[in-house]
């Protein structure tokens, strides 16, 4: 057996972001104009099509989630891709979202914690399995992506600090505001709050963007596709 590293890792997963952009983006925005529903499984799709290209890679598609972990925070359903390699025992989890940036609708604090509660139950239940690595893959699309003279930088910012507007909105005036009282059905308990909140926090979203705060994360812009691809790395379910 080899040292799958993590720099191995995350190339790999750049270099099937860039190859799964290029080859399903028309695809991808002529969904989009008639629904969004569907968007994720063309994306997912094609970026583990890619993956199972790169020699000695793996992608389990779809495992249940009760086979990694069943008393954890999301026993039913599954993840999206565990990946692995011939030559190592390492595995990676891989979680896939598509989100709308800057999200048009449902935008009030009561609603919950929009995309980033999405992401912060991803986060933390690929944190929980039995996994050495893990990564949340995010396709974005929409206006902020679309805007000129922007790079991989101003992308991966403006989007961190959207997901810390939206953390900061739920604490102050929505769902994880434990004081407000007629406050969302969507997730009421404590146990619930908590496990979005820790999650939110593990992924960096309880603070302004720092550059290189998550040297493991990544960010890609397509300017001409109309995409962008951020990466979101969890070490395991002890970091």
């Amino acid at each position: 057996m080899v040292e799958w590293k993590l720099k191995d890792i995350r190339d790999g997963l750049i270099s099937a972001s860039d190859e799964a952009v290029m080859k399903c983006h028309r695809r991808f925005h002529k969904h989009r104009r008639q629904m969004n529903q569907g968007l994720e499984r063309i994306f997912d799709d094609q970026f583990c099509d890619e993956l199972d290209k790169f020699a000695g890679w793996k992608v389990n598609r779809k495992p249940p989630r009760q086979i990694e972990n069943p008393k954890g925070a999301r026993p039913r359903g599954w993840i999206d891709g565990i990946v692995e390699h011939a030559n190592s025992e390492t595995r990676v989890g891989l979680e896939f979202k598509v989100c709308q940036f800057p999200r048009m609708r449902n935008n009030s604090p009561k609603m919950g914690t929009y995309d980033v509660g999405q992401l912060a139950w991803d986060f933390g239940s690929l944190r929980d399995y039995n996994l050495d690595f893990a990564y949340c893959v995010i396709a974005l699309h929409g206006p902020f992506v679309e805007a000129n003279e922007i790079d991989d930088q101003t992308v991966e910012r403006w989007f961190h600090n959207a997901m810390y507007a939206d953390f900061q909105a739920s604490m102050l005036w929505g769902y994880l505001n434990k004081k407000l009282k007629n406050g969302p059905t969507r997730r009421t308990n404590k146990w619930d709050r908590n496990f979005e909140i820790r999650s939110i926090r593990q992924m960096g979203f309880d603070v302004p963007f720092r550059r290189k705060a998550k040297p493991d994360n990544f960010c890609r812009l397509y300017s001409a596709q109309r995409l962008a691809v951020i990466g979101l790395c969890s070490r395991n379910g002890s970091q």
